[in-house]
């Protein structure tokens, strides 16, 4: 499973008002859930980044 697979069965897990929560900071730009979805579907190098950080804090989910 990729990143950005676990990134997306992490996000529809998540509960509404937590996404409105920031997710990671990123070159000092926080992101918030939803802005960084919209990055991981458009394949941006900083949703790489992102993914890579919130992958070394165990936030992405590895199973259904």
């Amino acid at each position: 499973m990729t990143l950005r697979d676990r990134f997306r069965l992490t996000y529809v897990n998540l509960p509404l008002p937590e996404r409105d929560k920031v997710a990671v900071v990123v070159d000092d730009n926080e992101m918030n859930w939803h802005v960084l979805r919209i990055e991981v579907e458009n394949g941006t190098e900083i949703s790489k980044k992102a993914l890579k950080i919130l992958d070394e804090l165990n936030l992405l989910k590895t199973e259904k």
